[in-house]
């Protein structure tokens, strides 16, 4: 998928909500096609649940979330993301399980995530991450 940057769950919710921190990363994907995990859309419902988000708010959501294209779970995927979990837990590095669905998503697919959370994602053979550090003005 050349062209096409992934964004995890943070970086998604700096720019949809115009947050400052967002900026950085918005030069960096300037003109590229932004993407999501089906797991970040999951991990978005589960913020919006715990915080009591009203019907209104989630339609809002939802409404923005058809600016990106979600990439949807594959036996593919599950297999990226079983190794992944399992390598992770034998070399002593846990992970969650969004970061895992996250960043197998981007290897499965082979595009670049998009990051704030470096630590998650830190050692993960052939994922690239574009961070904003890297990218301040």
């Amino acid at each position: 998928m050349t062209g096409h940057v992934l964004l995890d769950t943070s970086v998604y919710s700096y720019i949809s909500r115009g947050d400052p921190r967002g900026e950085p990363f918005r030069r960096a994907i300037e003109g590229e096609r932004l993407c999501l995990s089906f797991a970040t859309v999951a991990e978005l419902y589960k913020g919006a649940r715990k915080r009591g988000w009203s019907h209104e708010r989630i339609r809002q959501m939802e409404a923005d979330l058809q600016r990106y294209l979600v990439i949807a779970y594959d036996a593919a995927l599950a297999r990226v993301c079983g190794e992944l979990l399992a390598d992770r837990e034998s070399g002593g590095r846990r992970m969650e399980e969004f970061d895992a669905w996250i960043a197998s998503t981007a290897l499965r697919h082979g595009i670049p995530l998009a990051t704030n959370n470096r630590r998650h994602f830190e050692g993960i053979p052939g994922l690239e991450l574009i961070e904003a550090e890297a990218w301040s003005p």
